[in-house]
């Protein structure tokens, strides 16, 4: 099972068919900057992060929010700032609810339209030059709890324990140059330690980057799990689907109405 460790980012390799447009109507919204996200080598998608801030995630089962700082790794949290900016976060399901006994996780980060989200799927960008972040770990700059030869300030490092936000990646085994075998290819998608993964996870280099309060993982801790997706062999959603279709194809099946999903996501 390729995504088990983690994550589990966008471990497909395919290509989308049939996107389609943002209706007018969620153009015309202008919460989402749909023409910037769709250009990350452009200047707008390129600003660099504060030292520190926090977002703020809505969602249909309550809000939380994310304090995150550059620090712990600058190269994600900067593509993290920019597309909470710009909107890519507002109206993502999420769509890959872990609780095992080996891995707690909830990921998220596909949005809704296959136009935008699929310039961020690493096996379907046009533009991976700027899509897919660089440089990645083991090479990317980086400040983690227990990373020994890192230098960062005391107290800034986080471990995947609870409550902890991570970038996500596709997993491949077979990857011999990178740690424990993870193939590093971080677009946009993350994830959120609803358990102690620090064992699982620290060494192969999933650096958290934000911290979500106890308060906050309460409304977490409420998004129903439909099981692993189904690309990893689970009963769940498909997540090549849900870059292909983007949200309608979770909206299609009603066994999945009650997925967790994000209303408005903004700098707090």
């Amino acid at each position: 099972g390729g995504g088990g460790g983690g994550g589990a980012a966008h471990s497909l390799r395919w290509r989308s068919k049939g996107a389609t447009e943002g209706s007018a109507e969620e153009e015309a919204r202008g919460a989402v900057d749909k023409q910037a996200l769709r250009h990350p080598c452009r200047p707008s998608m390129r600003h660099r992060a504060p030292a520190s801030f926090s977002v703020a995630f809505g969602s249909n089962y309550g809000t939380f929010v994310a304090a995150c700082v550059r620090e712990r790794a600058p190269v994600w949290v900067d593509r993290f700032y920019n597309l909470v900016v710009k909107g890519y976060y507002n109206e993502n399901f999420f769509f890959r609810v872990i609780n095992t006994t080996r891995l707690q996780i909830v990921q998220f980060g596909t949005n809704g339209d296959p136009t935008v989200s699929n310039i961020y799927n690493w096996s379907s960008t046009s533009t991976p030059e700027c899509a897919i972040l660089e440089p990645q770990p083991p090479d990317m700059p980086r400040c983690m709890a227990g990373d020994s030869g890192v230098a960062c300030t005391p107290g800034v490092g986080l471990s995947n324990t609870f409550g902890t936000m991570v970038m996500s990646t596709s997993y491949n085994m077979t990857t011999p140059s990178y740690p424990e075998g993870v193939t590093w290819n971080a677009t946009a998608e993350l994830f959120i330690n609803t358990g102690d993964n620090g064992k699982l996870l620290d060494s192969k280099l999933f650096v958290p980057i934000c911290q979500i309060d106890d308060v906050g993982m309460q409304a977490v801790l409420r998004f129903p799990s439909f099981g692993e997706i189904a690309d990893l062999g689970g009963p769940g959603p498909s997540l090549g689907m849900l870059y292909e279709r983007g949200n309608s194809y979770i909206r299609a099946n009603a066994s999945w109405r009650t997925m967790g999903l994000t209303s408005q996501v903004g700098i707090a």
